[in-house]
């Protein structure tokens, strides 16, 4: 690839944002789970899951397609079969689906709350309680996380009022936990309905996510009569040789920033993805990365200057059994241990504007290696930052040997 098609970012811990976010994936759910069963078959995994439907409902599954469409189809192989009369029995059949989404997930709550696995979110809560991190992004269902920071946790009736009538999928707004924001992004156990399982679904969240970010909201929360939607037309009106954003009209002090919801803070924070896959079934997460690469290449309105946030993909690479390291402990030649699909998926991320931090695991026990990989990264996060430890050009440019 070449280097000069893009505009080579400066890396390190000087990120001038101070605001931070950590976008926390299943990974860690099956880490744990994995850990306390000594078993590789997470329960709760998607494949396991949409299996576990084709048992129950006596349909087909085909492991070979993507899930969210796969999910579709299943619900259309059981829909042609009962021959259905009601309008809703398509939400009813998700509501039945989700009900075994709640039961493979019920191990998960209490592996977390023995004392022993404490130290595994030890390095987050002390994040939380240090103020080193705001807020939190999950495409977790559960609040497995939620009950780990705040025993007491209850799920907010103040979500529950901002919850969109029209798209119920569409989850922008976050609950407040231990002065946290947390963002539950495709839905949550107690409301089904906000509960994102389907391609429908995703392809609703991301025009919806498109619709906040380009062309601004026109509802009013916390007592904030502002229509962005207003701003953004008279913006667009004057604008000569291109139509503004409504984020970039906000990163450049025009528009306030109104009420916060998790698009926006893939451009106002710096963001950790960490046990999160970013599979090509995550349609909405990747509308967010590529429009936000989109505006800094393009550089309308300044936004090279303006995104000064950092986001950085986390992940780990089992280098069997050993690992070499420089003279200040830190591992290197990561990227020869990873194949040729993460070099290209680690390349994608590098021309999208993303940094790549790798950490090494090793497969002494392969039960293991996942729930100390990620004590690993959070410990990391929570001495250095967000921050890369692989160079972005490094990545862009890599070959093997």
């Amino acid at each position: 690839m070449n280097n000069g098609s893009y505009q080579i970012i400066k890396t390190g811990k000087d990120s001038s944002v101070s605001d931070n976010c950590i976008f926390w994936g299943n990974g860690f759910n099956r880490a744990l789970y994995s850990f306390e069963k000594q078993s590789k078959d997470c329960e709760f995994s998607w494949d396991n899951l949409l299996a576990g439907l084709e048992k129950k409902f006596g349909i087909s599954y085909d492991c070979r397609n993507l899930l969210t469409l796969e999910f579709e189809r299943m619900v259309y192989e059981y829909l042609s079969k009962k021959a259905p009369s009601a309008d809703d029995v398509y939400y009813n059949i998700f509501d039945s689906f989700k009900d075994e989404l709640r039961k493979n997930m019920s191990d998960i709550s209490f592996f977390s709350k023995k004392e022993a696995n404490r130290e595994y979110y030890f390095y987050l809560l002390e994040m939380i309680r240090k103020k080193k991190i705001s807020s939190i992004i999950t495409t977790n269902y559960d609040y497995n996380l939620e009950f780990v920071i705040d025993e007491k946790f209850r799920p907010s009736e103040r979500l529950h009022q901002k919850i969109e009538e029209k798209y119920p999928c569409y989850c922008p707004f976050p609950n407040m936990v231990h002065g946290i924001e947390f963002y539950h992004a495709h839905g949550q156990l107690d409301n089904p309905k906000t509960m994102c399982l389907g391609y429908r679904q995703y392809s609703i969240i991301t025009a919806q996510l498109e619709h906040d970010l380009v062309y601004g909201r026109d509802r009013t929360s916390d007592g904030n009569n502002i229509n962005e939607q207003e701003y953004v037309r008279n913006a667009r009106k004057k604008a000569k040789n291109h139509k503004p954003s409504c984020v970039a009209l906000k990163l450049n002090g025009i528009i306030p920033f109104n009420t916060p919801f998790w698009g926006e803070k893939f451009f106002t924070s710096n963001v950790a993805f960490v046990g999160f896959g970013l599979d090509k079934s995550e349609m909405d997460i990747w509308w967010v990365i590529t429009f936000r690469a989109f505006l800094y290449y393009v550089n309308h309105d300044n936004m090279r200057n303006k995104i000064k946030n950092r986001v950085v993909f986390y992940d780990l690479i089992n280098c069997g059994k050993k690992c070499n390291y420089d003279n200040n402990n830190k591992p290197i030649g990561l990227l020869d241990k990873a194949n040729d699909s993460k070099i290209g998926f680690y390349k994608l991320l590098a021309s999208n504007h993303i940094d790549i931090n790798l950490h090494p695991i090793f497969d002494d026990n392969e039960y293991d290696m996942y729930y100390y990989g990620y004590q690993d990264i959070l410990k990391d996060i929570y001495m250095n930052g967000i921050a890369p430890n692989i160079c972005y050009n490094e990545i862009l440019s890599y070959k093997r040997s």
